[in-house]
């Protein structure tokens, strides 16, 4: 049978495509929720750090 001929349709592959982008989604949201944690964890520890200078600035401690 001649390939253009044919009448029957090729097997759908849409399950698996939409379950490759949830999944992928669900990656991406729990990557970045991590990430943004870790920054405001970050800067929460440089703010404690810069009261920590300012606090030693003032009592007259030398920073070493």
């Amino acid at each position: 049978m001649i390939p253009l001929l044919q009448t029957s349709l090729p097997p759908s592959n849409l399950s698996f495509l939409i379950a490759a982008f949830v999944v992928t989604g669900v990656v991406f949201i729990a990557y970045a929720f991590f990430v943004f944690r870790r920054r405001r964890e970050t800067r929460n520890e440089i703010d404690r750090l810069l009261a920590e200078t300012k606090d030693n600035e003032n009592a007259g401690q030398d920073i070493t």
